[in-house]
């Protein structure tokens, strides 16, 4: 057998994989391979697998004939799926952290010992000879591509007596490296448009909260979404905030298996600060990972084992959505296999963390500034804000802005403390006033229940007793330093791998 390749296929492949490496999309990466591979190795069946959230191997598509020369339908095995190391399809993912070729002449004899071997030996009319290679990212395998069978370029038949050379394995082997580059890429690519939306709704605090009669999603549930979607290794995304600073609630939360199924079982309540696992990181201020839920000993950092469980969700890890020292809530990820978070992944995560909390706090600050936003760079938005930001005349040192669920939720403390209704409605339209930024030294005194006085930041000015809200918990001095401590995304130079 000849083997190695020529100067010559090298030079074509290097063609080939700086063609795929500009496509937009797995879909047309994964057509032009297939092109290239038939015209080099005449295979009966190609197919590419890639990993799903669950940690299998999945057929993403495939391409061939049948034993009559019928093209193979999408719809055939569609649930093919293999663990890694199972069966021909699965060795070449078998390994930590990469896999390695892997190929054989005489599939015929070893058809019994594979899953489908029956299924394909009846569809193709006969197994002999296939190579599956791994496709290799920065830290991991995240799939392989395989070819089944040789055709007879002069019949256009498939012959069993037709086999693989060393060359032909050395050859998938580059442009399975080739593929694995430019899909690992798309990864990447996504990961610069998470920060992209975050950044850009920074601009917009409109996004924070979206009524529920749009089709919108504020902004919560567009990154969530984003880090649950295809290319990205998690499969559950639950964000947390806090309004009081000793609780956190769920706010927005995605699942790569959809809404309808995804949440069967789960009960999502609130989280006080130092319980289990997120109210532990509420409370540290630092993240938290467990690699595998299964050990019997951190099965109790959790409270809604059962849907775990049910969910076979095996790996978990949570940051703190922390800024300026301030932990305003949780982002909490699950995935389907056991995952080793590398440091890329942390790197990731810790920014997409900061930035929401930059988000929420900033979109607390400037929602009732008027700002161009289609044409106002960063710098200007900043000096909009401090130019246009409201004043209250009470010699205070921040703008007394309190937003729409902040006011609901001081009234409703100060019913639950058994204020009259005529207390309770002089302090609505106290903070009313200090929403729309009307609020002066003349202004009626506002009668402020002990219960209330220990959860907010009351000052005292002129003689009256004036609530002075943000988001609770956080300092005056947050309310400048905030546009100006945000953190750049990581350079988008180098590849992260699958």
């Amino acid at each position: 057998m000849e083997v190695g390749i020529s100067l010559q296929e090298i030079t074509e492949l290097r063609k080939f994989g700086n063609t795929i490496l500009t496509f937009s999309s797995v879909n047309i990466i994964v057509e032009e391979t297939f092109l290239e591979i038939k015209r080099k190795l005449s295979p009966q069946v190609i197919s590419i697998f890639l990993f799903s959230k669950d940690g299998f191997l999945e057929r993403y598509e495939i391409s061939g004939r049948d034993r009559g020369d019928v093209v193979i339908e999408a719809s055939w095995l569609h649930d093919e799926r293999y663990k890694p190391g199972e069966s021909f399809s699965g060795k070449a993912a078998f390994g930590k952290p990469y896999g390695e070729p892997y190929w054989s002449n005489q599939l015929d004899k070893e058809v019994d010992n594979f899953t489908y071997g029956k299924e394909y030996s009846e569809k193709l009319g006969f197994l002999r000879c296939g190579i599956s290679v791994p496709l290799n990212g920065t830290h991991r395998t995240f799939g392989t591509i395989e070819v089944v069978n040789k055709v007879n370029p002069e019949t256009g038949r498939a012959h069993p007596s037709l086999v693989y050379s060393d060359s032909d394995v050395c050859w998938l082997a580059l442009v399975g490296a080739h593929v694995a580059a430019a899909i690992s890429r798309l990864r990447k690519k996504d990961e610069d448009k998470i920060f992209a939306t975050i950044i850009r709704v920074l601009a917009d605090p409109t996004l924070e909260h979206v009524p529920v009669h749009t089709t919108e999603e504020s902004a919560y549930k567009t990154i969530a979404n984003k880090l649950v979607d295809y290319l990205m290794p998690y499969k559950v995304c639950i964000v947390r905030l806090t309004f009081d600073g000793q609780s956190l609630f769920v706010t927005n939360k995605a699942h790569s298996d959809g809404d309808e199924k995804g949440w069967l079982y789960r009960v999502d309540e609130p989280r006080v600060i130092g319980q289990k696992i997120v109210g532990r990181v509420f409370q540290s201020g630092k993240y938290e990972i467990i690699e595998d839920i299964e050990i019997k000993e951190r099965e109790d950092e959790f409270t809604n084992l059962e849907w775990i469980k049910s969910q076979n969700l095996k790996s978990f890890i949570c940051f703190p959505l922390l800024i300026l020292g301030k932990v305003i809530g949780t982002l909490s990820l699950f995935t389907g296999y056991i995952h080793e978070f590398t440091e890329s992944d942390i790197d990731f995560l810790e920014n997409v963390s900061f930035l929401l909390a930059a988000f929420r706090v900033r979109s607390r600050r400037i929602k009732e500034v008027e700002i161009p936003r289609d044409t106002a760079t960063t710098d200007e938005i900043e000096s909009l804000y401090y130019e246009k930001l409201p004043r209250v005349d009470t010699g205070l040192k921040s703008s007394n802005l309190i937003s729409p669920e902040e006011i609901e939720f001081l009234i409703k403390e100060a019913v639950d403390a058994g204020i009259s209704d005529d207390d309770l409605e002089e302090l609505r339209e106290h903070l009313a006033d200090v929403r729309n930024g009307r609020l002066t030294e003349e202004a009626p005194p506002t009668v402020v229940y002990q219960e209330v006085e220990d959860k907010y930041k009351i000052r005292k000015d002129c003689g009256k007793e004036i609530i002075i809200s943000t988001a609770p918990g956080l300092d005056d001095d947050f309310d400048g330093a905030i546009l100006k401590e945000i953190k750049r995304p990581p350079s988008s130079s180098s590849d992260t791998g699958i």
